[in-house]
């Protein structure tokens, strides 16, 4: 019993220790075991502060003390963690997803993607798809299995896929995507390509689903409604209406905060819009302007993380900005006095996130 309790206690003080411990000092099994840092470039890196695992290293006289504290209260959906110092609570995109996976499914995910990428779509096919571990996956394994979804797309957009089972898979894609430290931004554009496609496929299913469907997930929040509605509201951000339309057909929208993309001037999140058929449906957009500052309508291009301007002229007053837009793209209320280039990137999280590199305390 003395040799167990003994063993213990040096256990508990070792664990202690390493939340103590500079990452730049630590070797590279150790940076990697230790749950507050990464090991990249030959290098043992500090994790930002939303990826800390070992909370302790958060705390008072932890090695991150003063670039982290630990977050008061995380929603049971969500794993525990740090949060910039400078923030006064988690941001809403930086929550991470906890998986549902049990341990077995995560541990066989890699053979599973072997044995998928022979089978034709089947609903069997499906049902493995869905114990695929999106989250822990390298970004080759995630686009090993975002060709596999998009290879199933006949049988997902089917009345035996239940819609939850894309909406993870999307969410959980853009988790990977936003929180993998190791890609640059040409593999992020590849993957974001495939979670585009996979969106689609996504929308498709609700056509036959739901006339009008609606469900949030913090950093990406779906809308899904027929056209004979005339309109609907998301979270009292934004009021879309219109007053005819051509033909039957459905309007969808897509909520995502642009901070996972590392996105500096954004004011808004991005209001992802499509309509079914190409229909070009004119339609109003009323939003509820959340800063005192000048606002600019924008279009951004998901993939190549281009911002366009636009041609419809907003009219911004008494809290609200409205503009008239007509067919699908991909909308934004930005900051225009705000550059989202490396250098002036102020938030260091939002410098990662933007595939620019941190240098002391500054963003290149």
């Amino acid at each position: 019993m003395i040799m167990i309790i003994f063993v213990s206690l040096i256990g508990n003080i070792y664990c202690q220790a390493i939340g103590t411990i500079s990452c730049f000092t630590l070797d590279q099994i150790t940076c990697e075991n230790s749950g507050y840092c990464y090991w990249k470039n030959s290098q043992c890196l500090s994790l930002q502060c939303h990826l800390v695992n070992n909370l302790a290293a958060c705390r008072s006289g932890g090695a991150l003390e003063n670039l982290c504290k630990q977050v008061s209260y995380t929603p049971p959906q969500f794993i525990a963690s740090c949060c910039n110092i400078a923030y006064t609570a988690q941001k809403i995109y930086l929550y991470r997803f906890l998986s549902d996976l049990s341990e077995e499914d995560k541990a066989q995910t890699q053979a599973s993607i072997i044995q998928l990428s022979s089978e034709q779509p089947s609903v069997q096919a499906m049902d493995k798809l869905f114990q695929l571990d999106f989250l822990s996956s390298s970004q080759a394994q995630l686009c090993a299995i975002l060709d596999l979804y998009i290879k199933q797309a006949a049988i997902l957009i089917g009345k035996y896929s239940h819609p939850y089972y894309l909406e993870r898979a999307i969410y959980e894609s853009l988790q990977n995507v936003r929180d993998d430290l190791y890609s640059d931004s040409l593999q992020r554009s590849s993957t974001i390509c495939k979670i585009l496609e996979l969106i689609d496929i996504y929308y498709q299913r609700l056509n036959t689903y739901s006339e009008k469907y609606y469900t949030v997930y913090n950093f990406v929040n779906f809308n899904h409604i027929h056209l004979k509605y005339l309109g609907f509201q998301f979270q009292q951000q934004i009021f879309l209406s219109w007053e005819t339309y051509p033909e039957n057909g459905f309007f969808e929208l897509t909520v995502i905060y642009p901070q996972i993309f590392g996105i500096q001037n954004a004011v808004s999140p991005i209001f992802m819009i499509q309509i079914t058929n190409e229909i070009n449906l004119k339609y109003k957009i009323k939003w509820a302007k959340t800063t005192l500052n000048t606002v600019q309508l924008m279009k951004i291009d998901l993939v190549k993380m281009i911002f366009y301007e636009v041609e419809f002229q907003q009219a911004c007053s008494n809290g609200y900005c409205n503009v008239i837009v007509s067919g699908s793209g991909n909308f934004l209320f930005v900051d225009p006095t705000i550059s989202n280039n490396c250098p002036d990137i102020l938030d260091l999280t939002l410098c990662i996130l933007a595939k620019c590199t941190i240098s002391g305390v500054s963003c290149i």
